[in-house]
């Protein structure tokens, strides 16, 4: 299944930006919602701006697995982390925490009206920053959500750039709808299932792949947002994709994706 949700575009006035309730009902109701071409006029400013800082932060510190107190440490002491991780296949994805805050050349989206607008939409007034980071990906990524840093019972969100385009057969995200609803059987049932990409086949009779899915094609410039607790990957991508997110944690409780 392929397919990016679009609904009525989002409303400017000025310098205020806001989803309307049919794109928020969306993100609500599947955990995830596209943008298409939102910051499309600034591509080139924002693509040559993440290529600078890859090309001068150098390689710092190797990891092979991404457990919280690795990824904690690591992230608060280097630069930029090679990771070989099994989720990734061992195959390679170099980040860089805080890509952002480290350029003026990206910083700038941090108070840009369609960040913060996107935001306070999905999240309500004053929303907690919980920082950035920029991925080069020579690899694919098996399912899974991104919790290995947060708890379940916190509802946070990601903004993702990608600066290739992307679809099904190239590396495009893909999610399972409605997983971020994360204490229902179904999404108890896929963390589960879907833990180990080694033993996905044996468990449900289908390659990683072959899971039923949802993809969410892109061109750069258009923008994704994603709940931390959708369940999510990316296959047959090739090498040197760019990817850049900015993450936002709630300040209303669990927020939506709870039963």
């Amino acid at each position: 299944m392929t397919g990016v949700s679009q609904g009525v575009p989002p409303t400017t006035e000025g310098d205020r930006f806001a989803l309307d309730q049919t794109q928020v009902a969306h993100f609500e109701a599947f955990g995830f919602l596209a943008l298409p071409g939102l910051f499309r006029p600034e591509l080139d400013a924002i693509v040559g701006a993440f290529d600078q800082v890859f090309a001068e932060t150098p390689a710092a510190t190797e990891l092979d697995q991404l457990e919280p107190d690795l990824i904690e440490d690591a992230f608060a002491n280097t630069s930029r982390i090679d990771s070989y991780h099994h989720l990734h296949r061992g195959k390679h994805r170099a980040i860089i925490p805080g890509i952002i805050e480290s350029t003026p050349g990206l910083a700038w989206l941090l108070s840009d009206p369609r960040v913060v607008g996107l935001a306070e939409s999905l999240l309500g007034p004053g929303p907690e920053y919980h920082g950035s980071d920029g991925n080069l990906l020579d690899c694919d990524t098996s399912w899974h959500c991104d919790i290995y840093r947060v708890p379940l019972e916190d509802y946070h969100i990601k903004i993702l750039f990608y600066l290739d385009p992307l679809d099904h057969d190239t590396g495009a995200l893909r999610v399972i709808p409605g997983t971020h609803h994360y204490d229902s059987a179904f999404a108890l049932q896929m963390r589960g299932d879907l833990n180990d990409w080694q033993v996905i086949p044996d468990i449900l009779g289908v390659a990683c792949d072959e899971v039923p899915s949802w993809t969410v094609p892109t061109r750069p410039g258009d923008v994704v947002v994603l709940n931390f607790r959708t369940i999510h990957a990316t296959f047959h991508g090739q090498e040197g994709r760019r990817l850049f997110t900015l993450n936002y944690r709630g300040t209303q409780g669990s927020g939506p994706g709870g039963s």
